[in-house]
Formats: structure tokens, sequence, C-alpha cells
């Protein structure tokens, strides 16, 4: 039973990471396209 428990607990920790590197990587874009979006816009002369 203990080893049944242990699976399950490595399967929850694999999601929590494969989530948190998705959030990670989708947070990242979001802080770019943020970034770019909060620049003033380049004069058309």
């Amino acid at each position: 039973m203990e080893a049944y428990a242990g699976e399950w607990v490595q399967l929850l920790i694999r999601w929590i990471h494969l989530i948190t590197g998705i959030a990670w990587i989708g947070s990242s874009f979001y802080f770019v396209w943020l970034d770019n979006s909060l620049l003033p816009p380049a004069d058309p002369v």
C-alpha cells in the first residue's frame, strides 16, 4: 500500500511540475507583451 501511495505522490508532483512550467513560460510571454505594449509608439516621421 505504501508503494501505491508513493506512485500517486510522484504523479501529483509531475503534474504540478508540468503545470508550473507551462505557467512560467506563459507568464514570460505575457510580460514580454506587456513590456512592449507600454513603450510609446514610434514617431512616423
